[in-house]
Parts: C-alpha cells; structure tokens; sequence
C-alpha cells in the first residue's frame, strides 16, 4: 500500500494508539515496524494470535508482561568477551524472570483447558536457564545493587566498612580539641583518626573490586546463555505485542 492510502487510512494513528498499550521495548519496536502485508498466511496467524490474546485478556486479564528493558545490546556485549555492568546484569536477569512467570503462567492456562491457536507454542519455546536465573536474582537487585548474598567476601567486606565508619564517628564525636568564639568552628586533632580512614579506604577499594569480580564472573555465567536469552526477550516482546493488540481492540470495541 502506498503512502497517500496509508495516510487516509491514518495507519500512523492506529500504530500510535496501539504503542500506548505496549510495556517492553521489545514489544514497542513490534509495533514501529508493523506494516500492512498481503501475505494470507501471514494475515491468518497475526488473527488467530489477535484472538488468543483476546481470549487471555478477557478470561485472564491479559498476559502478565511488566515493563522490559531491550537487552540485545547486554548480549552482543557478552558475545565479545565484555563483562556487563549491575545495571546491565540487572535488566538481563529481569528478562529471565519474566520468562520463569510467563513459562508458569501460560502452563497454568493449559492446565485450565483453555484453547488457544498459536500462543502455546511460542510460551514452549521460552527457555527459564533455572540455575542462571537464580544466581542473577540471589546477587542483583532491580535497580542494580549487588546484594550482600553475591558473596561472602563481600558481606563481610561491608560488615567492616560499617564498623570502622562506626568508629570513626565516635572518635570524631570525642576529640574536639578547641572551639571557636562564636561556637560555629570546631578545631580537631586529625591524627587520631588518620589510621581509621586509611583502613576505611582500604576496605571501600577492596569493596569494589570485589563487586568488579563478582560482575565478571555473573557475566561469564551467563555468557554462553546469549542466543536462548535473546531469543526470550523476542518471545516476551511478542507476548506484549499481542497483548497490546488485544487491549486495544477491547477498549475500541473491536
């Protein structure tokens, strides 16, 4: 179809309207490069995955995709040697745990008997890699913060950054030496407290390259698992697309 009957149409509008219901960026790059075909196999296998989103939509509420980061780039990364960093390792582990629950949800939707044409098939594809995922879940947090249980060298790393921090502002609390006239000017003695803060640098630095460790060895777990995480993320990002589709067609009474 040519530009003028896309435009008359208004395709840009119905693609725009359809965006504001997708949740992954998977899911909403599906819906930029969506195009009008004349392919009737095609055309047959996008309604009968409209349907089945519709189906789960009205007897499910949809098909339970939170809001998902692309991770190809992560995974092109991994595929050359890089290490990821928490973040990065963070927005990967979140697509294998979506993919745990999407998995559960879809064999608890078998185990209710309700038909669909094409969905369980895709949700069969979907591979949950268990050890991986709770290995990333156990060690990185949502936002990317490496959790005390990545290892115990850590958490004793940070059980002694908040003791010696302890010290110091005890130390800090007990020597003033003098005060100036307006009571605004405290005068210490830094010796005191020099042997602390080395430590205290000391155990940061250590700290960190402790995570550094703990990131490269996340990523090398990982690293062989690029093709099947990949290939999740495509799945779920389809997931979201039809379940977009679906939503939409509900509120415009399709």
């Amino acid at each position: 179809m040519n530009e003028k009957g896309l435009k008359t149409l208004e395709y840009d509008k119905v693609k725009n309207m359809l965006l504001a219901y997708a949740t992954t960026e998977m899911g909403k790059n599906m819906v930029f490069e969506l195009a009008p075909s004349s392919d009737c196999e095609w055309i047959e296998q996008a309604l009968d995955e409209t349907k089945d989103g519709a189906d789960i939509l009205r007897l499910k509420g949809g098909i339970p995709i939170p809001k998902l980061e692309s991770v190809k780039k992560h995974l092109k990364r991994l595929d050359i040697g890089a290490s990821l960093s928490a973040k990065e390792l963070a927005e990967t582990g979140r697509v294998l745990r979506v993919t745990n629950e999407t998995k559960r949800f879809f064999r608890d939707l078998e185990a209710d008997e309700i038909e669909l044409n094409h969905l369980y098939d895709e949700a069969d594809m979907l591979e949950t890699l268990p050890d991986v995922s709770r290995r990333l879940l156990m060690s990185i947090e949502n936002d990317g913060h490496v959790t005390d249980e990545a290892s115990s060298l850590l958490a004793s790393l940070r059980r002694q950054i908040t003791t010696t921090e302890g010290e110091i502002r005890n130390r800090l609390g007990g020597i003033v030496h003098d005060q100036s006239s307006s009571g605004q000017t405290l005068f210490i003695e830094p010796k005191e407290i020099v042997e602390l803060n080395n430590r205290l640098r000391q155990q940061q630095i250590a700290e960190k390259e402790e995570i550094k460790r703990i990131l490269e060895e996340l990523s090398e777990l990982i690293a062989p698992y690029t093709e099947e995480i990949e290939n999740n993320a495509k799945i779920l990002g389809k997931f979201d697309f039809i379940n977009a589709k679906a939503k939409l067609a509900h509120d415009l009474k399709a």
